[in-house]
């Protein structure tokens, strides 16, 4: 992958109710971190929009660390309208909503009750598409207690939905598989095939998700 310029997000996001509470999930940036880790290894510059993860990036990349899907979606957008990237792979465990309204001070906790309305969170891939629409673009699709037919129509509808080269799909809810573990188990779906990738190191599955990646962008070098 030498000369590819690659850009990753990894890691969870964070959506405040109020300076001390946020709305967020137990990712551990792990994946995406592994898949950084890989792809310089493999000769690629690498740059990661990295939320509030336990893994430690690699130090020979570039790390944007921000916390909100918005703060994420801001770096990308900056980073694909200033460098020329080859490749965007979404790893990121973006939260899906955020407040409407961020309280300034601290949210009593001698409410009997509390009630939080939520609106959606901006889908950065999306955008991101939109900002760069010639870049190879690869997503996860993370779900739970799925069959694997469910599991891979529910990742190839959003495949076709968005435009994406490549998406990778798991189920959280298996053993071994999904956030804080090392190992994980994944279906990597294109418009072309469904490969699956039995429970290995996150190490393993970044390889075989980046293998795939450089054959698409040099087909002329399959066999290498």
């Amino acid at each position: 992958m030498k000369g590819l310029k690659i850009l990753i997000t990894a890691g969870p996001t964070r959506e405040y109710l109020d300076p001390v509470r946020f709305l967020s999930n137990p990712s551990s940036g792990k994946m995406g971190t592994a898949l950084a880790e890989e792809a310089l290894s493999l000769g690629a510059d690498v740059t990661i929009v990295y939320g509030r993860g336990t893994a430690l990036p690699p130090t020979k990349a570039k790390v944007i660390n921000i916390e909100t899907t918005k703060e994420m979606l801001d770096a990308v957008v900056n980073e694909l309208k200033n460098e020329k990237y080859d490749v965007l792979i979404a790893a990121a465990a973006c939260a899906d909503y955020r407040p409407i309204n961020k309280e300034k001070g601290k949210i009593s906790s001698k409410q009997a009750e509390l009630v939080i309305n939520l609106i959606p969170t901006p889908k950065i891939i999306e955008e991101a598409r939109k900002v760069s629409p010639d870049i190879y673009l690869c997503a996860f699709k993370a779900e739970s207690n799925l069959s694997a037919k469910e599991l891979i129509g529910r990742a190839d509808k959003r495949l076709k939905e968005v435009g994406l080269d490549l998406i990778i799909a798991n189920d959280i809810g298996k053993p071994g598989s999904g956030f804080t573990t090392d190992t994980n188990e994944v279906f990597i779906i294109n418009n072309r095939e469904s490969i699956h990738v039995p429970l290995v190191s996150k190490k393993e599955v970044a390889y075989n998700i980046l293998e795939i990646i450089r054959k698409d962008l040099n087909p002329s070098n399959v066999n290498q």
